[in-house]
């Protein structure tokens, strides 16, 4: 027996099935991704607040930064939240310009970690670097401070927990 041999109209057949699979497979990707009603998968779902840092703002911290970190709110370059909603964590992050100098930002939250109950483990603190971090309560406190101009740039970086109570 011979096998038919293929003609234009079962070639067609072929190219028109292998657009249906693919159209499939894209709309099982889509809503593998999005999700039926449209809404983002858990990994999308974030909010974020930019404080204002206008001259004439009051406020210059993003709302639920911790108000015993120590920092120059006058010198405020970036200022702003990340809230991951599905897992229940929040980054704030505050950067400042400062007239000290790298080494005494350091001490100066050396000392308030010290304070504060922060506990930091080996390689928690790099002065050559310029970065100190602990963690407290569940919820982790990172600085690292470079050199600018006469002083230092300082970016604070605090990862919040929801379920942690400061």
């Amino acid at each position: 027996m011979n096998p038919e041999p293929q003609t234009g109209s079962n070639k067609n057949h072929i190219v028109l099935y292998l657009v249906l699979i693919l159209a499939v497979v894209l709309v099982g990707y889509f809503l593998l991704m999005v999700g039926i009603d449209g809404t983002p998968r858990s990994s999308d779902r974030v909010e974020v607040a930019h404080a204002d840092l206008s001259s004439d703002s009051a406020v210059r911290i993003p709302l639920g930064f911790p108000s015993n970190i120590p920092l120059e709110e006058q010198n405020i370059k970036e200022s702003y939240s990340v809230n991951y909603l599905d897992e229940g964590v929040t980054q704030f992050t505050v950067a400042y310009n400062s007239d000290f100098s790298r080494e005494e930002i350091l001490k100066i939250y050396s000392d308030f970690f010290l304070a504060s109950g922060y506990t930091s483990g080996d390689g928690d603190r790099d002065e050559s670097k310029g970065t100190i971090r602990g963690w407290r309560s569940g919820n982790k406190l990172s600085i690292a401070v470079s050199p600018y101009g006469e002083g230092s740039y300082v970016a604070i970086n605090y990862i919040r927990r929801q379920e942690s109570v400061q």
